[in-house]
């Protein structure tokens, strides 16, 4: 029996998922799927869409018709490599002001934590965050579980507008917010970084699997990282460092 489920969404697409809960196995699985057939690049193909644990993939009607695209999607998933591990995963250090105006949740996450606000920071420092996948708007980052206990719930009431490069989390699990954007997570902190190029494609700096590295700095500090780009990071590490 096919350990994958697929159905249909919508005219012309279709979805493929692993599993209805997220693992580790289960999202391999699903973004080597996705890897493979961009390789491919089938003229049928008009867009794919991995997720945590599943694949949407939307296709030209014209050109093949969803029988004969399930077919390919079948032999893709078989193929004795189905599970290659993701290509080039890359370590990025993110500078992040915690706390106060930056990150106005900190101190109701750390009364429900019983812990202080530096305790549920060094939590959040000590882990490295994968990037498992990207959600709207504006490409962004969705990472995997931190030290942080997993028991942040999301606000009651969302946020009407949370600043580019905000740092937040639900459960255990941590996001950027790349524009201005309302939002439900709870803010912990906020980047000065650039961390979307939106008239570049692709426009994030981060590929899935890419790791990442948070590390604190003072307000102070801002204006010496405001707006730089991620990859300009190492330079700017061995410039502060000097």
């Amino acid at each position: 029996m096919a350990d994958y489920k697929i159905t249909s969404y919508g005219d012309a697409a279709i979805c493929i998922t692993f599993s209805e809960v997220f693992t580790e196995k289960d999202w391999m699985k699903a973004h080597t799927l996705a890897a493979k057939l961009r390789e491919e690049n089938y003229d049928w193909m008009l867009s794919i869409i991995p997720t945590y644990t599943s694949v949407i993939i939307h296709y030209s009607i014209m050109v093949m018709d969803k029988e004969s695209v399930i077919e390919i999607i079948k032999d893709t998933i078989n193929q004795p490599d189905s599970e290659l591990a993701i290509r080039q995963r890359d370590t990025h250090f993110l500078p992040v002001v915690y706390g106060g105006e930056f990150g106005p949740d900190l101190p109701v996450i750390a009364k429900r934590l019983k812990l202080t606000e530096e305790e549920i920071i060094q939590m959040h420092l000590r882990s490295t965050s994968q990037l498992l996948s990207f959600a709207s708007p504006a490409g962004q980052p969705l990472m995997g579980k931190s030290d942080i206990p997993d028991t942040i719930p999301r606000m009651e009431t969302p946020y009407v507008k949370i600043p580019k490069g905000t740092i937040a989390i639900v459960g255990s699990q941590t996001t950027i917010y790349t524009k201005e954007t309302p939002g439900g997570w709870r803010l912990i902190g906020r980047t000065p970084l650039q961390v979307t190029y939106p008239e570049k494609i692709p426009p994030s700096p981060f590929k899935i699997g890419d790791f990442i590295r948070f590390f604190k700095i003072d307000e102070k500090e801002w204006d010496f990282y405001k707006n730089k780009n991620v990859e300009d990071m190492p330079d700017l590490l061995e410039e502060k460092n000097e």
